[in-house]
């Protein structure tokens, strides 16, 4: 749950080796009017080529500002 809790706060969460060894996943909600989470963007890279902080550096914001773009013309109303 400390997880969620900190995904929620950030608004993204990374996730290591958690569906496939050897991946890096950052992913970022899509929110509707109410404020509740519908979707999601995802990204996901190897371990290989890839680490923690880099993704965060790097791939963090475009994931986010995605999700954020598809919230707001989806829903006039996106509740952020």
């Amino acid at each position: 749950m400390e997880q969620v809790h900190l995904a929620a706060k950030r608004g993204y969460s990374i996730q290591i080796n958690q569906s496939v060894m050897g991946d890096i996943s950052v992913a970022a909600p899509i929110i509707d009017e109410h404020g509740r989470a519908i979707a999601a963007v995802n990204i996901s890279v190897p371990t290989t080529r890839w680490t923690t902080q880099r993704v965060e550096a790097e791939l963090v914001q475009h994931v986010h500002v995605a999700a954020t773009s598809i919230s707001k013309s989806k829903f006039k109303r996106y509740a952020a």
